[in-house]
């Protein structure tokens, strides 16, 4: 829920570093669990 919120947030401001914080998060929440979430592109 906390990644969501997140992505709101970066959607809303746009911020590279951002999204690549949330891109790290997602991506050790999709080593542990599943359903896997889609990477965000950071442009």
């Amino acid at each position: 829920m906390q990644i969501l919120n997140e992505i709101n947030t970066f959607e809303k401001s746009l911020d590279p570093e951002i999204c690549e914080m949330i891109v790290e998060k997602i991506n050790l929440f999709n080593d542990s669990c599943e359903p896997k979430i889609e990477i965000l592109d950071c442009g």
